[in-house]
């Protein structure tokens, strides 16, 4: 009897220890999946010589790369012909805070934001950030709009406007 009850506590103990952990590995994979699929769609303009958009809703908590190719795969300059891909969610709990596009915020006022990536990579700066509501984060996934590189900062990042003084 008294082994059947240790063996119940340690349950419990390792259950409530995964259950603390796993917040934390969701609001990881969710920014991984998301910076690989901006990744992607810089990738694919880059091949195809188009122009591809990474698109933001704040209702769904959703994001998917747009192509300009309809179902066909014909260029299509009509939005609402474009074919979606990669449609994603967010994990249960985790939501977009607000996205910064060359210094202009975007919040759940707005229900899509729309980042363009031209057929050289080169695209708008701009910050993703995060929230996770337990244990409360914020994550910002700062992409840098002429080289597309990606940088990962724990918390809310701003970066500093540059001054005159940084040029001379």
């Amino acid at each position: 009897m008294v082994t059947i009850i240790v063996i119940g506590l340690l349950a419990s103990v390792v259950g409530l220890s995964w259950e603390s952990m796993l917040p934390g590995q969701k609001l990881n994979t969710d920014i991984r999946v998301l910076s690989n699929l901006i990744a992607q769609t810089r990738s694919e303009a880059i091949a195809r010589s188009a122009e591809f958009w990474m698109v933001y809703n704040f209702e769904q908590d959703a994001y998917w790369m747009l192509t300009p190719f309809d179902e066909e795969g014909q260029l299509q300059f009509d939005e609402e012909q474009r074919r979606a891909l990669f449609k994603t969610r967010l994990a249960k709990g985790i939501h977009f805070d607000r996205i910064v596009i060359d210094g202009k915020e975007y919040t759940l006022n707005d229900r899509e934001v729309f980042v363009r990536f031209d057929g050289l990579g080169s695209s708008s700066e701009h910050r993703i950030v995060l929230s996770q509501e337990r244990p409360p984060a914020l994550f910002t996934i700062e992409v840098l709009g002429l080289t597309g590189l990606i940088r990962f900062h724990d918390g809310l990042f701003e970066r500093e406007e540059p001054r005159d003084s940084d040029f001379q």
